[in-house]
Order: C-alpha cells, then sequence, then structure tokens
C-alpha cells in the first residue's frame, strides 16, 4: 500500500490498525528489509523446572503408584502423581498444572491405563534419568 502512495493514516485505516502500528513495521522494514517483517525472538520466562525433573516426572509415572507408596491404587490420577512428585522430586515443587504438562508434552496418559506404561527393566528410572538415581 505503500507502494501505492498511501498515506500512513489510509494504509492504517485501511488495514484496521492503528498509525503506531503502520509506523512501527514501515520503519523496521526500512531498517531490515524483509527480515525486519519476522517477528522478533521473544525470551518469554526462563523454565522453573529442569530437565532430569521433568523426566523424573515421567518415569514415575511410568510406574505403577505402589512402587512410590501409593499401593492401595491401580493407576495414577493427577492428584497422586502430584503428590509421588512433591515426595521423590529434588527442586521447586510442582505443581498440578506442571506435572499436567509435562504429561501432555510428552503425549503420556497414565490416568487411562492400568500399568501399560509400566516397564519390566529394574534399571528403567536410571535411564530415563541418571541423576534421579543419586537424589533418590
Amino acid at each position: 500500500m505503500a507502494q501505492e502512495n498511501k498515506t500512513e493514516r489510509q494504509v492504517a485505516e485501511n488495514l484496521g490498525i492503528s498509525i503506531k502500528t503502520v509506523k512501527k513495521w514501515c520503519d523496521r522494514f526500512i531498517k531490515n528489509r524483509l527480515d525486519g517483517l519476522y517477528d522478533l525472538h521473544r525470551s518469554g520466562a526462563p523454565r522453573k523446572f529442569s530437565v532430569p525433573q521433568r523426566c523424573e516426572v515421567i518415569a514415575i509415572a511410568c510406574d505403577q503408584p505402589k512402587n512410590d507408596g501409593f499401593s492401595t491404587y491401580t493407576h495414577w490420577t493427577l492428584g497422586i502423581l502430584t503428590k509421588a512428585a512433591a515426595q521423590h522430586v529434588q527442586g521447586p515443587k510442582m505443581s498440578r498444572s506442571s506435572i499436567h504438562r509435562t504429561l501432555q508434552r510428552n503425549d503420556l496418559h497414565p490416568h487411562r491405563y492400568e500399568m501399560w506404561l509400566h516397564s519390566k527393566d529394574p534399571k528403567f528410572r536410571e535411564k530415563v534419568n541418571p541423576e534421579s538415581v543419586t537424589k533418590i
């Protein structure tokens, strides 16, 4: 639209955006050409939980609840898994939603099945998260 000799106001009205936004993108284009039209990297908040902590949650979820002191349960619920993580995972306490996101990102659904995830390998937890062996 700028090539059609339209003013910033006309471009803004045509696109339904503010003049400030039009100026920002025009300035970015002038300064960096096409590369300036890509969104800039956003850092976001730093991760609160480390990869080994998340791996430990996965290892717990892939084991039977009775092996983590929950002998009356045949399968995991999110609440019980959160309690188990609080007992066994070092570092800051993981919330129920953090546990849920960890399971979702790894496509794990331990609450749906009765131990289909259980590995018979006695060193399964060590293989998933080698650092957890020395911490537990």
